[in-house]
């Protein structure tokens, strides 16, 4: 009886280990569940930034080219300036050069008026020495 006795506390005591463990791998097996689904979460979060890291990559390689066109902008713009300035020296050369020859003109406008008055004077003289002989 008393072995009996030890067998049944012995099966009792493996029913409650047994549960025990049984509970123990039920938390365990919730447990890795859980850590499943966060993997898996965290799978997707890393997608997720790969996708947005090439999102990135291309537009730094966008703002690249934009810096890159903006440099050319600039330098065409020197450029243009640089010519601006020479058209304005030119037209300003051009101008004065314009005042001069209008002065000369006038001048010599001036000098044609005494000379044709010189010319009529002496036209009316030898009018009046040949209307005098």
């Amino acid at each position: 009886q008393e072995q009996l006795d030890e067998m049944y506390d012995t099966k009792i005591g493996l029913e409650a280990t047994a549960a025990e463990a049984t509970g123990q791998r039920d938390k365990a097996q919730e447990h890795v569940s859980m850590l499943q689904q966060r993997e898996a979460e965290l799978v997707e979060q890393i997608e997720s930034l790969q996708v947005a890291s090439s999102g990135a990559d291309g537009m730094q390689s966008t703002i690249t080219d934009l810096e890159q066109e903006l440099q050319a902008k600039t330098a065409a713009l020197g450029n243009a300036e640089s010519s601006l300035k020479e058209l304005s020296d030119q037209a300003q050369s051009y101008a004065s050069s314009a005042e001069r020859l209008g002065g000369e003109l006038a001048s010599l406008q001036e000098q044609l008026d005494e000379m044709e008055d010189t010319n009529t004077r002496l036209e009316a003289t030898a009018a009046e020495a040949t209307g005098q002989r």
